[in-house]
Parts: structure tokens; sequence; C-alpha cells
């Protein structure tokens, strides 16, 4: 079990990697997300990746949703 701290900067961690994934894409959607909306995302998708690693289980994204589960959980995506 981690401690608030350790939490927080798990947190704070997979927040920057969601924001920096999100900034390397030149799609408009993406770009406009801040820092903000990646650390109100992160705890989400932190606990989808750790369901679908204990899962062994694969995520299927649609292009139009939001940027934070195609391109911070999706193992594939597609349009249509």
């Amino acid at each position: 079990m981690l401690t608030p701290l350790e939490k927080e900067a798990q947190l704070t961690q997979e927040a920057h990697r969601l924001y920096g994934l999100l900034k390397s894409v030149s799609k408009t959607k993406a770009a406009k997300w801040t820092f903000e909306d990646c650390l109100a995302a992160a705890p989400y998708v932190l606990a989808i990746n750790r369901f679908k690693k204990e899962q062994n289980a694969v995520i299927l994204a649609h292009s139009y949703t939001t940027p934070d589960l195609v391109y911070g959980v999706a193992d594939f995506r597609g349009d249509s």
C-alpha cells in the first residue's frame, strides 16, 4: 500500500508522462490538454493500465475518444 505522499508522487509522474505524450502528437484535440487536465486523468489512466496488465487485456480505442484514453491507455487506435 502506498503512503499518501507516494501516491501523490505516482500521480504527478503519470500526469507528466501523459502530458508529454499529448504534447508530442500533432492532433489539435490532444495539444489543447493542460497539465492540470492530465493530472485529473492520471488516477484513471493508472487504474486502467494496472487492470489491463493484471487481466492481460488489450484496449482498442476509436480515434474520436478523449486523448487521455487514446494515448494513455489504448494499445490500438483506429478510425472505423
